[in-house]
């Protein structure tokens, strides 16, 4: 008896290893999807922004964040990087400016000029693959407390009336957004890694169903074309 009892054991303790080593996020996400995205404090205004690579400036550290996150009074404010462990916490402030804001979506573009800064920057997609159903991501501050992220599903395009007024063509999908969180990406999953489809913009009252993204054409139409 003693002899079976041990291998099952051993089968069980392999199935529950390969469990745990499953569940654990890959090395892509953290460095290339977590890692490039950051708070950001415009007044009294906590937000979040993804470091992303824009052609013609590779060398510059420019940001993408939600337009209802700056004030068009005072166009500057903080980005913040935390580092939290067990026995420690380290908080370092960068000063931002705004570089443009859309005219047509919730979107701004914002640059931190300390040259002692290297983000890891994040990918825009080319295309959107995610269909509805799939799996999504998104990544942000909600509350202003630490970093979350938050898996979910792509949902239908609707019209709404978006932050900045006027109807507008909006993302769903059910992942987390909150207060803290606008501005923050909505990531889809690649065989070559994770790539921006969305930016967060608005969160429902009613469920996490109904949270609303920038789409990715609005995302191009900006960075390429300043729409």
């Amino acid at each position: 008896m003693l002899k079976p009892l041990i291998g099952i054991l051993v089968i069980l303790g392999t199935i529950i290893g390969l469990g745990f080593y499953n569940a654990k996020a890959d090395e892509v996400f953290t460095k290339g999807a977590v890692g490039p995205v950051y708070k950001i404090v415009t007044g009294n205004t906590v937000c979040s922004a993804t470091s992303i690579l824009v052609k013609g400036a590779e060398q510059i550290n420019t940001f993408l964040t939600a337009k209802h996150c700056i004030d068009p009074n005072n166009p500057t404010g903080k980005l913040v990087v935390e580092t939290v462990t067990d026995d420690s916490e380290t908080t370092k402030y960068y000063d931002y400016v705004t570089l443009m804001v859309s005219k047509t979506s919730d979107l701004a573009g914002i640059r931190v000029d300390d040259k002692d800064f290297h983000p890891v920057k994040a990918v825009v997609a080319d295309t959107q693959l995610a269909q509805e159903g799939d799996e999504v991501y998104s990544v942000g501050y909600p509350l202003g407390g630490s970093r979350v992220v938050s898996a979910g599903f792509l949902g239908q395009k609707e019209r709404i009336m978006h932050p900045m007024g006027g109807l507008k063509v909006m993302q769903r999908a059910s992942t987390l957004v909150d207060s803290g969180m606008s501005g923050g990406p909505l990531y889809q999953k690649t065989p070559t890694g994770y790539e921006i489809i969305g930016v967060a913009s608005t969160k429902s009252s009613a469920n996490d169903f109904m949270n609303h993204f920038v789409t990715l054409k609005d995302i191009k139409n900006f960075i390429e074309k300043g729409e």
